[in-house]
This record gives C-alpha cells, structure tokens and sequence, in this order.
C-alpha cells in the first residue's frame, strides 16, 4: 500500500488541492503561511539577493 499526501488548502469553507487552483494564490498561499510558522519560531524572512 503506497502513502499519498495531497496538500489541500481551505478558502471560504471549501477545500482546493494545489492543482484546482492558479499557481500565484498558491504561492501567496504558502509564503504566508510559512512567515506565521517561521514567525512563531522568532525568525523573520529576509529579502533575498538578487
């Protein structure tokens, strides 16, 4: 038996996976979500070089 994990995310009650939705609002998705983890850890993202 093979394990599968399929990220979905939850928007207005209903849940999208990744596919479903436009690549930017995942992105924004994930960035935000990840500065409250890192955020609640004391880090602060910082802009990268370019």
């Amino acid at each position: 038996m093979k394990i599968e994990v399929v990220p979905r995310f939850r928007i207005e009650g209903k849940y999208y996976t990744m596919d479903q939705l436009p690549e930017e609002q995942v992105r924004e998705i994930v960035i935000e979500k990840l500065d409250l983890a890192m955020a609640a850890l004391k880090y602060e993202r910082k802009r990268a070089a370019k």
